[in-house]
């Protein structure tokens, strides 16, 4: 991973939004952050690891209800749909690369 100073990303593995399961069809996600005190902004290449016990549970947001839903401990693995790279409000401000991103 290859970062510019200032950089705050939260990278979450999040679950697919079935519309009429009620909670069990949320987007439930879990997340891990990746800052300055992760990988220093020095302008090299960096390998990062996060173990997956690491992400922890952040809740959901649904596209269907436009509301936001605390943590319930409903996350399943089994149900993810994607890994995200959420950069924030302001979005990418600075130069990224990521590259060859495995799971194990």
């Amino acid at each position: 991973m290859f970062l510019a100073s200032g950089f705050n990303i939260q990278a979450y593995f999040k679950q697919k939004e079935i519309s009429g399961r009620g909670k069990e069809g949320l987007p439930w996600r879990r997340a891990a952050s990746l800052n300055d005190n992760l990988v220093p902004p020095d302008g090299k290449w960096h390998k990062v690891s996060i173990p997956l016990k690491t992400f922890n549970d952040a809740g959901a947001c649904s596209d269907i209800e436009k509301k936001w839903h605390d943590s319930e401990g409903l996350f399943s693995w089994k149900k993810v749909n994607c890994l995200v790279f959420d950069f924030g409000e302001k979005g990418l401000q600075k130069d990224l690369s990521i590259r060859n991103v495995s799971l194990r």
